[in-house]
């Protein structure tokens, strides 16, 4: 059974991170927000960003024919917004997050490949980025003794991340999301998966927002107008993969599938696991969205801002016979990766506007 216990630098814990904010120095640190239990949503910024006034809404600049009546980015500097923990539990995330703000704070490398860490040190100059390690500390702060579910069987994780119904059944996934607001009568166990208003952020009631978190990251994405936003999850034993968002048009899915091509890549160089989920993509990135795919927080954030949104799982490394298990060593190195390519890929189409994204040529499914 592999060691539990993390690293001594692997960085979850709200008081922890409270700790590195005031001492930044380089990045603009702060809180964007509360949560619905009242904690701080902590927030940090690296490099200038000085946007002229928009013009239009991102949906009427869109139906005027120009999109630039929102936002004209190329030629700009590319700005990158990552979050981690929607879920407050899939904690891989934070800790990559941690390690990335200490690497652009201090210079020092904890966790990531450090040819990795080269490139995204010499990439930081290159691009904006907002940082949010927490975004649901509801959730995170109902298992404060927790800093990860490496070692963990499957009953218990879910019982920590989904719940327990009333009767005191674990409310399994996805069965968790077919009652959402969670009222506190229907749980015995209010899973990290929820703020303590029992929304699930990720599938808030759209575009009329319940959660305080979301209204925060809203207000911020509207200030900042970010070109890519990546969404931090852990999803139990899986293989690493970037999930295809919905409801999104075909430039979207494009820009996934080139970061996805290149992380796949990535992974075979590092002798890590990763699934190309946009390798039968058509070349056009044109996919229609199938009959139960959600509208959810991607989705609202891509038609709100025009971002290119990314949504990444993780595996877990839980304690289930049969399935792959990563260790805490193999999750920083593969965030590490996914942030280098990510950068890499933002610096590398600054000088167009995300629309304009050259098609895929097809390929074959890869499976690295």
């Amino acid at each position: 059974m592999m060691n539990r216990r993390p690293p001594a630098d692997w960085v979850t814990q709200l008081s922890d991170i409270a700790a590195v904010f005031a001492a930044a120095r380089r990045g603009r640190a702060g809180c964007c927000g509360r949560s619905a239990g009242g904690h701080p949503l902590w927030c940090i910024h690296y490099g200038e960003r000085r946007l002229p006034t928009h013009r239009a809404t991102y949906n009427s600049a869109v139906a005027s024919g120009d999109p630039g009546n929102y936002y004209r980015r190329a030629g700009k500097r590319p700005h990158v917004l990552i979050f981690a923990a929607i879920h407050g539990l899939e904690l891989e995330g934070t800790a990559a997050v941690m390690d990335l703000i200490r690497l652009l704070e201090t210079g020092e490398v904890q966790g990531f490949d450090p040819a990795d860490a080269e490139a995204i040190a010499g990439l930081a100059s290159d691009v904006s980025m907002t940082l949010i390690p927490i975004a649901n500390p509801d959730g995170r702060m109902r298992h404060v003794e927790i800093d990860a579910l490496l070692g963990f069987d499957l009953e218990k994780a879910r019982y920590r991340m989904q719940g327990a119904w009333a009767d005191g059944s674990i409310a399994g996934w996805p069965e968790v999301k077919a009652v959402h607001p969670v009222a506190p009568a229907r749980v015995k166990h209010l899973g990290a998966y929820f703020n303590d208003g029992g929304i699930n952020p990720m599938h808030d009631s759209f575009p009329v927002l319940l959660s305080p978190e979301n209204q925060a990251l809203f207000k911020l994405v509207d200030a900042e107008r970010p070109d890519f936003i990546l969404s931090l999850h852990g999803g139990t034993n899986v293989t690493n993969h970037l999930v295809p968002p919905a409801f999104v048009p075909p430039y979207v899915m494009r820009h996934n599938a080139a970061v996805s091509r290149r992380l796949a890549e990535w992974s075979r160089g590092a002798g890590l696991p990763l699934i190309d989920s946009f390798a039968d993509m058509p070349a056009d990135g044109a996919v229609q969205p199938g009959e139960l795919d959600s509208f959810n927080l991607m989705s609202a954030l891509h038609h709100y801002c025009g971002a290119v949104v990314l949504v990444y799982e993780c595996n877990q490394g839980l304690a289930v016979i049969d399935t792959l298990q990563l260790d805490y060593a193999g999750m920083r190195r593969a965030h590490g990766g996914l942030f280098r390519v990510l950068l890499e890929h933002a610096v590398a189409t600054a000088d167009m506007e995300l629309r304009s994204f050259g098609l895929q040529p097809a390929r074959k499914a890869v499976r690295a």
